[in-house]
């Protein structure tokens, strides 16, 4: 548990470096897509923390995070975006926010959550 947060926490703030280093919110559309991705890996957070997610869950979820957040950078690399490449990414979002939303959302939950609300 303390690895997967510790591990959860240096993305987090990989990101946020990451973002700072960007521009830190000067409106353009890449900003858009750091601060959704920033969201969703909070999103994560919350869901481990509240035990809505397993280990396993989680873990997958920051995996496919990464490949998004490796795509983005591809993208970018070559100085542009065009609209092809946006509409994929924005695709690729929408699917991991669904994928939080299903994974938080279904029936399983941490063993001691169920444990905690017994005693």
């Amino acid at each position: 548990m303390k690895r997967l947060l510790v591990l959860f926490l240096a993305l987090v703030l990989g990101f946020s470096f990451a973002y700072a280093k960007g521009g830190g919110g000067g409106g353009s559309k890449g900003d858009c897509a750091d601060k959704r991705q920033s969201n969703q890996m909070k999103r994560i957070d919350r869901g481990v923390k509240s035990g809505e997610l397993t280990k396993k869950e989680a873990r997958k979820l920051i995996r496919q995070q990464k490949r998004i957040n490796k795509a983005e950078k591809k993208m970018k690399k070559d100085g542009k975006v065009d609209k092809k490449e946006k509409k994929q990414m924005k695709k690729m979002q929408d699917n991991a926010s669904k994928k939080i939303y299903k994974e938080k959302h279904d029936k399983q939950k941490k063993w001691w959550h169920f444990w905690k609300k017994k005693k």
